[in-house]
């Protein structure tokens, strides 16, 4: 990535040099208010980055100033009252003049503070948005769906996560929800009215706390490598955590803390396939405003414009101040992408002899196939992320051997049609050869269309279905012959 995320929590820094604000005050900028430096010489330094930035705020905010002034200064006729600001709250819209200002206040909170993604412009930006909802409990403007992410930002999830089921079931009885269970069934929490910026929010914020789970069982292994007294090891893993909801971790036992994370890990993969219905391109176009990766949509593909980019946009800030959250899932993506690669070499076709004419290189195919495996490859991530045994042993070593067994399996015509009783619906030499053709296609073609896609998907799915600790158990057991028919029955993938 490009413009990297500053580590920890969103504290105030100097918008230079990254230093975090201790015992000496940073300075303000004095032109936007919104962001801080150690001294005058880091100010002068940042200016050709931070000009625009700064103009931007300055111009909006003047611009709110102005439409303020309108709104407050009309003449009270008619259903106009005197102060609309204090007799029209709730229904703010239904004055006159009110339309431009709440434009004009969006513009400022969204588009030029939260954005820019300092403690100071968040936090503002946060506190506009929320007066918006209050002028106008309809939010003509959609405040409400950046509101979760600038919350997200600030680290009050649990506030986050209780604003967005309210907005998901707008009654009365729910107006001051509070204690939602971060991982009830999403449709529990966002409503039947699916949009895709609350999906996303939440996911996000499922992914942060695994992220915290992740880090406490890390150093919860460290930590044993040299005991130290119970008071100071609780100390060192409530720092490692990010989140308040995360706060109890230090209290669970091992076993406890591997079993929130695979109830994490099901109910992230759980929300990841909402997400894909909403906008199957949400990831791809995520990736590519962090330019984690260089993925580049077609133009021709309806479905790149629209939807997906715009979330994408205005919910970077929170991924990005997310630590750990993002290069999860590029570490899933690069499994996903080793995944694909191995079964090109499974079908013993070079990509000399595939390409022909094809426009697309079999790297950049490769590339954007693996993001469609990121949800499949997670949990072989979030295992090597927190081992620390023989380099030998590692999970990624243990999905290498079943991935390549697998696929010399599959396509050895002679020992995988020994396996599949004659009287099962198995796969025939003609579909066999129809499996290596369509990889071969998908992987080194000009177009994948969604028949394609979804064969790939149901491949890839094929290899990681039981998990790191069952496929281990089972390659351990018989490493001559470690996959059976029996793994393609969708219905052991589809959850």
């Amino acid at each position: 990535m490009s413009d990297p995320a500053p580590a920890g929590p969103l504290v105030h820094r100097c918008q230079k040099c990254n230093a975090v604000e201790a015992g000496k005050k940073l300075l303000r900028c004095r032109g936007c208010l919104a962001v801080r430096y150690c001294n005058i010489k880091h100010l002068k330094a940042d200016l050709p980055n931070h000009k625009s930035a700064c103009n931007g705020i300055k111009k909006a905010r003047v611009k709110l100033g102005k439409e303020t002034a309108l709104v407050r200064n009309l003449p009270a006729e008619g259903d106009m009252p005197a102060n609309v600001f204090e007799a029209g709250v709730g229904n703010f819209y239904d004055f006159p003049r009110t339309d431009d200002y709440m434009k004009a206040r969006y513009n400022f909170a969204v588009r030029h503070l939260y954005m820019l993604g300092t403690l100071d412009s968040t936090t503002l930006a946060l506190r506009h948005m929320q007066d918006m909802i209050r002028l106008d409990n309809f939010d003509d403007k959609y405040a409400h769906l950046i509101i979760p992410y600038a919350m997200l930002c600030l680290d009050l999830d649990q506030e986050s996560c209780d604003f967005i089921k309210k907005w998901g079931f707008p009654t009365p009885s729910l107006a001051n929800v509070q204690g939602t269970d971060v991982f009830e069934y999403p449709e529990l929490i966002i409503g039947e009215d699916r949009m895709l910026e609350r999906l996303v929010a939440l996911l996000l914020l499922r992914l942060k706390l695994l992220v915290d789970v992740i880090n406490v069982i890390k150093a919860r292994k460290a930590l044993s490598r040299t005991p130290l007294p119970v008071e100071i090891q609780n100390v060192i893993e409530k720092k490692v955590v990010r989140s308040p909801l995360s706060a109890h971790l230090y209290q669970e036992s091992t076993a406890g803390l591997l079993k929130i994370q695979q109830k994490m890990i099901h109910g992230i993969r759980e929300l990841s396939i909402a997400v894909n219905v909403m906008d199957k391109n949400f990831i791809s176009e995520l990736f590519a405003v962090g330019k984690l990766l260089n993925i580049k949509v077609r133009a021709n593909d309806p479905e790149a414009i629209g939807y997906a980019p715009h979330v994408a946009k205005y919910s970077y800030p929170a991924w990005r101040g997310t630590e750990g959250v993002l290069q999860l899932l590029a570490d899933a993506h690069a499994g996903g992408v080793k995944a694909l690669e191995t079964a090109i070499q499974g079908t013993k076709h070079s990509e000399s002899s595939a390409r022909g004419n094809f426009s697309r290189s079999g790297a950049e195919i490769l590339s954007s196939m693996g993001l469609e495996l990121i949800w499949e490859h997670l949990e072989w991530v979030v295992e090597e992320a927190a081992y620390f045994g023989p380099p030998a042993e590692r999970p990624s070593k243990y999905l290498a051997k079943v991935h390549q067994g697998f696929w010399t399996r599959t396509f050895n015509y002679e020992q995988f049609m020994s396996d599949i009783d004659a009287d099962a619906e198995g796969f025939s030499s003609e579909k066999l050869e129809m499996l290596r053709s369509i990889i071969y296609g998908a992987l080194y073609g000009a177009e994948s269309d969604e028949e394609t896609r979804e064969m790939m998907r149901v491949l890839a799915r094929g290899m990681n279905i039981e998990g790191p600790q069952k496929i281990r158990t089972r390659y351990s057991e018989s490493q001559n012959s470690p996959w059976s028919f029996e793994y393609f029955d969708s219905s052991l993938w589809k959850d």
